[in-house]
């Protein structure tokens, strides 16, 4: 696997992610609110932050991960979580960038 280095804790792997269509809304109060979900669904899977930078479109984390869980289940959980919880406590978010209402 390129870019993971592996140590008697676990995986340490660089993750990314961004916003639909790179739309660059990750500014304020929802910036803030990202990376806390992002630190606690981390925290509730034992997953240790070595490193992390939040953009306004984009987001990197350099992460330490158990030996007992998936890289994608992290990024599953973390995106998932994320995006829920942002368009229920941002509406106009949900509305002008998912469409729904």
């Amino acid at each position: 696997m390129e870019g993971s280095h592996q140590d008697s804790s676990g995986r340490h792997d660089p993750q990314s992610f961004s916003t639909p269509n790179r739309y660059k809304v990750m500014t304020g109060a929802l910036r803030l609110r990202v990376r806390d979900i992002c630190r606690r669904a981390c925290r509730d899977n034992e997953v240790d932050i070595l490193r992390g930078v939040l953009s306004s479109d984009h987001g990197h984390m350099f992460v330490s991960v158990p030996p007992k869980l998936a890289i994608s289940d992290l990024v599953r959980k973390m995106k998932g979580c994320s995006s829920y919880k942002v368009q229920c406590e941002f509406p106009a978010i949900r509305i002008r960038y998912w469409g729904c209402r």
